[in-house]
């Protein structure tokens, strides 16, 4: 199972990591930057980095945008200590993605400027701390999801450290047990229905309104969407905030040439053991460490959605 967020981002939370001196916000583009800045020339760089960024297979184009607000428990054990995100399900005919909006969004204007600008690349790549001027405070979603209908099957994107992996895995059925309990949840009127999923006990809320097999994150398999999941413990809650269908369609993309394949469950275990041993993780990965390490070689709160 993959957690919420990257161990990364979770150190980048407490501010106190340093490498080679200075913040660095390691993340597959400016890897991927760096890597075409080494191998050419300061001229064609625009030319290089757009094609690089817009390089991708089609899978899809989506029809459907739903915006879930993300609610959840980083500590287990400090259940009160809440985070959110925003994130974005496009719904295509066969395919479908889920992602987090406001990584996207920064991303994207971090993109663009570079595309703009030889300055601009140059800048990022001399001090990549420049990136948090395009993030607002807190944690984002790293994962993207891919969820192919006619093959029932999931592709996850996501980092592991400042390593980017891609793996593949089935699409689970959940058995869910639907409720004659009614309930308008954001506007929408909904129905229950109660199901588990890797571990966790989960009440979910549909809408007949918009009969089609979708929902956040791999919640699917009712007979409406998803408006509203939540576990029962309320450590990780979802809901819809917005749906629109788009005037034009957007395509649904996918770069697998820029992951390393894994399977999920090396995926996992790799996740398990960066935030059992941080300082092993970062260190393993090439990352140099200025300053006091022994609060990293203390493990940190691990609540991943999927418990096994």
């Amino acid at each position: 199972m993959l957690l919420m967020h990257s161990l990364w981002q979770q150190l980048h939370l407490y501010r106190v990591i340093k490498v080679t001196g200075d913040w660095q916000y390691a993340n597959p583009f400016f890897l991927e930057i760096k890597a075409i800045m080494k191998k050419y020339l300061v001229l064609p760089l625009l030319v290089l980095l757009c094609s690089k960024i817009t390089f991708g297979q089609v899978l899809d184009s989506a029809y459907l945008k739903c915006v879930y607000k993300l609610t959840y428990v980083p500590d287990s054990l400090k259940p009160e200590k809440k985070r959110t995100d925003v994130l974005h399900l496009l719904i295509g005919k066969h395919v479908s993605t889920f992602f987090s909006y406001d990584n996207y969004r920064a991303d994207s204007a971090l993109r663009t400027d570079i595309q703009n600008s030889v300055a601009a690349a140059n800048d990022y790549l001399k001090n990549p701390k420049l990136g948090a001027m395009y993030r607002k405070p807190g944690l984002y979603s790293e994962y993207q999801l891919f969820i192919d209908y006619p093959k029932s099957k999931i592709t996850t994107t996501d980092l592991l450290v400042s390593t980017a992996y891609l793996y593949e895995e089935e699409t689970e059925k959940i058995s869910w047990k639907i409720k004659k309990d009614t309930a308008t949840v954001n506007g929408f009127l909904c129905q229950k229905a109660t199901g588990d999923f890797h571990g966790r006990a989960y009440n979910a809320w549909f809408a007949l309104k918009f009969p089609m097999n979708a929902g956040p994150y791999k919640f699917s398999g009712l007979p409406g969407l998803i408006v509203k999941v939540a576990d029962t413990r309320e450590h990780y809650s979802y809901e819809l905030t917005a749906i629109e269908k788009l005037a034009a369609k957007m395509p649904v993309i996918l770069n697998p040439e820029k992951y390393i394949r894994t399977s999920r469950k090396d995926f996992r275990s790799g996740v398990k053991k960066a935030f059992e041993n941080p300082y092993q993780a970062l260190t393993g990965n090439g990352t140099t460490i200025k300053g006091d390490t022994k609060w990293l070689q203390k493990s940190m709160p691990y609540n991943p959605i999927e418990l096994f």
